[in-house]
Formats: structure tokens, sequence, C-alpha cells
């Protein structure tokens, strides 16, 4: 990005309601640009309400209309991705690590018959589920029990 976040907060916010309006709460568009405006929430650090429009954004249900047979829609997959971003960026490992979770399975959906497990994408997700239980470890061990 350029920066621009504010300036791109604003222009969504202003587009969001039309779009609600003309196309739905559960159109692709509406929930495209609820999302990109979730990313510009993480980006200027204001992790809660990012997380109260991804967690609305991700609803299974939403996508029903376009359910597919081989698997997951891709914005959901996508938008859970920037849900797990944005819940480690705010600290909230075991959040991040249960969303992490879910999308392995969202992903193994893809494709029908698991292949999805073998998209490029997976090895990346993989890797993140990896750090993330790695970093609950750590946080484990510098927490003193009592």
């Amino acid at each position: 990005g350029l920066g621009h976040h504010k300036e791109a907060e604003g222009l969504i916010r202003t587009a969001l309601p039309i779009a609600r309006r003309n196309l739905g709460d559960n159109h692709f568009g509406t929930l495209a640009a609820t999302t990109h405006l979730a990313q510009t929430l993480v980006r200027q650090s204001r992790f809660d309400e990012a997380e109260d429009m991804f967690t609305d954004v991700v609803q299974r249900q939403r996508y029903e209309a376009s359910a597919r047979d081989d698997g997951e829609h891709p914005d959901r997959i996508g938008a859970l991705w920037f849900l797990t971003q944005c819940y480690q960026a705010h600290g909230k490992i075991d959040n991040a690590l249960r969303v992490c979770k879910e999308l392995v399975e969202a992903v193994s959906t893809i494709g029908g018959q698991g292949l999805g497990l073998l998209h490029p994408f997976a090895k990346k997700l993989y890797e993140r589920c990896e750090e993330l239980e790695s970093l609950k470890a750590r946080k484990a061990e510098d927490s003193p029990s009592m």
C-alpha cells in the first residue's frame, strides 16, 4: 500500500452503504468492500473494529447462494486468511490459530477430493499455523504458572 489508509477508509465507507442498498449484504461486491475496509483498519491498528468486520464477512451462510460442489468460496477463504493475520497482529494467537485451522479445513475442500491441500497457498497456510503454534508455545513458556 501507499499508506493512504484513512483516505481509503473514507472512500470505502462512502461506497459501502450504496453497495448494501443496491446489491445486498451478501453480494460479493459488498463482502469484498467490507473485507477491504477491514484490511485498511488493520493497517491503522484498529483491530477490534476489523475483527468484527472480518468475523461478519466469513460467516459461511453468506456464501451459500454461490456454494460450489468443489469446496469453499475463494472470497471466504481470503477473508479467513485476513482474519488470521488480524488476530495475529492484535496478539490474539489462540484466535489466530483457531481460524488458521478452520482455513486448513476450508482449503482442503477446494477442487474436491482434497486437491486444495496441493495448492501453493496450502503450504503458506501450514507455515502460518506452525508459526502460530510456536508463538503459542513461547507465550505459554513466558507465562508463569500459578
